[in-house]
């Protein structure tokens, strides 16, 4: 939505007012006369919180306990460039899992904000969509423009345990339709390669 604005509603009574929080500090109009737009929202399966995905390349954290205090905590690090490009909170709310207009995947703690994302390399097109495994512990998935997805072997998500992870990469090819997003998954062969993790200041190739 191109108002910036989360909107949250109590469902067990919709008569109660409803809670209007931008997700920018000022929500000032761009040069085109717009503010920043919102590509995402997620929240853990706890409920406690929520993350919004904004155009302004940042994702902010929202505690449903206290809507009224606006973003308790903003990440950076990704280009969010597009409305396709999306993030996930994990279901147990201590990471967020973000895609990127840059082909990268960006992996933050929920209560560490300051130390900068974990930078996933592998996709050679913008990264649109992520989301955890909730079969097994440790695996994420992402997919990209570049017609590929992406299973990431994570094993802990933690910094000293992630720093390099397995990816198994399954090709998707999309078909001939005047919607380049669609596409339709065929069987192929998969391989396993060792994707780079960095921080969010430093560059390595893929492995």
């Amino acid at each position: 939505m191109y108002a910036s604005v989360v909107k949250f509603w109590d469902t067990r009574n919709l008569k109660a007012p409803i809670s209007n929080k931008t997700s920018q500090s000022t929500a000032q109009p761009s040069k085109e006369g717009v503010t920043h737009g919102i590509s995402c929202l997620s929240q853990d399966s706890y409920g406690a919180y929520i993350a919004a995905s904004c155009m302004d390349h940042r994702i902010y954290l929202y505690s449903t306990l206290h809507m009224d205090k606006g973003p308790i905590k903003t990440y950076t690090g990704s280009k969010i460039e597009s409305f396709f490009v999306k993030s996930a909170i994990s279901p147990d709310g201590t990471h967020i899992l973000g895609g990127s207009s840059n082909g990268n995947v960006y992996l933050w703690q929920v209560d560490q904000p300051e130390n900068g994302p974990i930078v996933l390399k592998g996709h050679e097109g913008e990264v649109t969509s992520v989301d955890w495994c909730s079969l097994e512990v440790g695996k994420i998935v992402s997919s990209s423009d570049d017609s590929t997805v992406r299973v990431w072997n994570t094993k802990k998500i933690d910094c000293t345990n992630i720093s390099s992870p397995t990816v198994i990469r399954k090709r998707v090819t999309a078909p001939n339709m005047d919607c380049p997003r669609s596409a339709s998954h065929e069987r192929a062969t998969s391989s396993r390669d060792v994707a780079a993790c960095t921080s969010a200041g430093s560059e390595l190739p893929t492995g």
